[in-house]
């Protein structure tokens, strides 16, 4: 309620944020006590996405660059390459990310190491992501999201457009 106060979302979008969170902690308690049978769509968090990889997930190297285009790939086809968790090689998808696909957008930068900010410690990924222009977390799925997170995509979840 405090992002409604200050002006940061409406009242509707505050609510419904909450309903959301609501909703979250109910799916994950589903998870841990009732059998599969009783649970609502398998105890799936809002947006319902469930990863299909059993085992090592697939990669892509496009070698996409600052300035490119790109399409992000349908919920289906990056669901296609997400194990259980909705890791791809460990980076998460998330709910946040899959309201974009579909869509175009212009690639940003190419991110090779990251802070992890729970431990201090500079981390360098074996395998690159990319940073989207004017791609950011809305704090729609996620009570608790910082609004304007930047995700991180994997280049197999995203599809270079041909300059004409």
């Amino acid at each position: 309620m405090m992002d409604a106060r200050t002006g940061n979302v409406s009242p509707v979008e505050s609510i419904v944020a909450f309903l959301i969170a609501f909703f979250n902690r109910l799916q994950g308690l589903s998870r841990r006590i009732a059998p599969r049978r009783l649970r609502f769509r398998d105890g799936l968090r809002w947006g319902f996405l469930e990863g299909k990889v059993v085992g090592r997930t697939p990669t892509a190297h496009l070698n996409l660059q600052p300035g490119e285009m790109v399409r992000i790939r349908s919920k289906e086809e990056i669901l296609a390459t997400l194990d259980e968790n909705l890791l791809n090689r460990g980076m998460g998808f998330e709910e946040e990310m899959a309201w974009y696909c579909g869509r175009t957008a212009r690639v940003q930068a190419r991110v090779s190491k990251c802070l992890d900010e729970k431990t201090g410690k500079l981390l360098t990924m074996k395998n690159p992501c990319i940073i989207l222009e004017d791609v950011v977390c809305t704090g729609r799925y996620n009570v608790s999201c910082p609004r304007e997170f930047v995700p991180f995509w994997r280049e197999i979840w995203l599809e270079r457009i041909p300059i004409p």
